[in-house]
């Protein structure tokens, strides 16, 4: 079976359609708002990887939002893998996204908590550069926007900042762009967590960062800390930690672990070694 997009089936408040047959409300909080959140989990070859993770981030963020979606974490776990066998890619790398927003229309004051959902499965697309050839980031003019006890987990509709960085980086020619802090620390990238190791150390930015804690983020700082050979930090650090690192990476839902190349036209080391060991503590993490 050739997959095509626009016949794709996708799931619209509890009704499985083609994707050209679902039909949203051009006036609509989400659309209108921001006002709801999403989720991304990879589908391995018929494998949900960090399922429960990601639910954990979702209900978590639905609970923020003060929304009802009226789903049971088990029933939406049924409903990601019978789109996955629906749409024929059990033995594929599937990208599934859920989003959910508010009913309702105009006004910024919410008047429910009832919500719409949509779910689609798209396959992923392979990326053209190697593991080890790495990637391109520039540091961007914006900043992460400080966050309140409980948004580190949210991933709210509203990303806008997110998207200015990445076209930012785009411009100049580079792969993604690095985010600093409003303090001036590093922060993450415009859709990745990061991390830089310097011998037996791993470091990462902490909450005080303003950073969006990603679940890959999350099973690997299990992972690391389950283990003797590295020893883990979450902190504030400035850019000059980047260029005196064995290893810059980022890690994200989709695109998994890659190393950094360059940031701001200097070129990175990139330790073999090192990235080979802690591939390998990575893959081990999304599996536990």
């Amino acid at each position: 079976m050739t997959f095509q997009k626009s016949h794709s089936w996708v799931h619209l408040d509890g009704q499985w359609l083609r994707e050209h047959e679902a039909m949203i409300p051009v006036e609509n909080r989400g659309l209108m708002y921001g006002d709801g959140l999403f989720e991304t989990i990879l589908c391995s070859q018929g494998r949900l990887i960090l399922i429960q993770s990601h639910l954990k981030r979702f209900f978590l963020g639905l609970k923020l939002l003060k929304l009802n979606l009226s789903l049971s974490a088990e029933h939406l776990i049924k409903l990601l893998n019978d789109g996955v066998e629906k749409n024929d890619l059990s033995k594929a790398d599937v990208v599934i996204r859920i989003q959910c927003w508010r009913q309702g229309g105009r006004g910024y004051a919410a008047t429910t908590s009832k919500a719409h959902y949509y779910i689609s499965f798209t396959p992923l697309k392979q990326h053209s550069k190697s593991e080890q050839q790495g990637i391109t980031l520039c540091q961007s003019s914006y900043t992460t926007m400080p966050k309140r006890p409980g948004e580190h987990s949210l991933k709210s509709s509203n990303a806008l900042i997110y998207v200015l960085a990445a076209s930012e980086a785009v411009d100049k020619g580079y792969d993604d762009a690095l985010l600093i802090s409003p303090d001036g620390y590093i922060a993450e990238s415009g859709n990745s967590n990061i991390f830089w190791v310097r011998s037996n150390q791993l470091f990462t930015p902490s909450r005080a960062c303003h950073i969006l804690e990603g679940t890959r983020r999350a099973a690997l700082i299990g992972k690391i800390k389950s283990l003797t050979r590295y020893q883990l930090f979450e902190g504030e650090y400035t850019l000059a930690e980047l260029y005196s690192s064995d290893l810059v990476f980022l890690v994200n839902s989709i695109q998994g672990l890659r190393p950094v190349s360059t940031l701001n036209e200097t070129k990175l080391t990139i330790s073999v070694d090192q990235l080979e060991k802690l591939s390998s503590i990575y893959q081990e993490a999304l599996h536990s």
